[in-house]
């Protein structure tokens, strides 16, 4: 039983350690130190009298050298960051409040829906929606990424409304 556990998890296994390394050849270079490196850099710091730190930092100064790698300044510029995977969110329409007004009525919404061939139905709740002559739901611009795409709330539809 145990032995499938661990060979289901030897891979994962691989995968951090090689994350590591290549986390450690990014920032200074050279590859990783092993296990046993590491354990003898231990042991000679401490015969030596230096923090593990300062002889780390020599042995990866040193093996630099070696393998004709130049150390990285941090002064150094970023490299080229790759582009982003997803395309950026298009911006959401500016709402454009007018002064502080009564609210309209349904039937002045009603009737501004109208206009544009709209049609304003009321649901549950105090939420509405719009529905072209098609019968198809018109989408909410400022809808937010986890609301139903074509509720609109009175603000909402009062803006959509105002600004079409």
């Amino acid at each position: 039983m145990w032995q499938v556990v661990g060979f289901i998890l030897l891979p994962f296994a691989l995968l951090l350690l090689a994350a590591a390394n290549k986390a450690h050849k990014e920032e200074t270079g050279v590859s990783m130190p092993s296990r046993g490196a590491l354990k003898s850099m231990r042991r000679r710091a401490r015969k030596k009298g230096v923090s593990e730190a300062e002889y780390y930092a020599g042995w990866v100064q040193r093996k630099q050298k070696r393998e004709g790698v130049l150390p990285i300044a941090h002064s150094s510029p970023v490299p080229a960051a790759r582009p982003p995977l997803l395309p950026p969110k298009l911006p959401k329409p500016e709402r454009l409040r007018a002064p502080p007004h009564e609210p309209f009525d349904i039937e002045h919404l009603s009737m501004m829906a109208a206009g544009f061939g709209w049609t304003l139905r009321r649901q549950a709740f105090g939420m509405y929606y719009l529905v072209d002559r098609k019968g198809v739901p018109v989408a909410n611009p400022y809808a937010a990424a986890n609301d139903i795409a074509t509720d609109f709330s009175r603000e909402d539809l009062e803006d959509f409304l105002l600004t079409c």
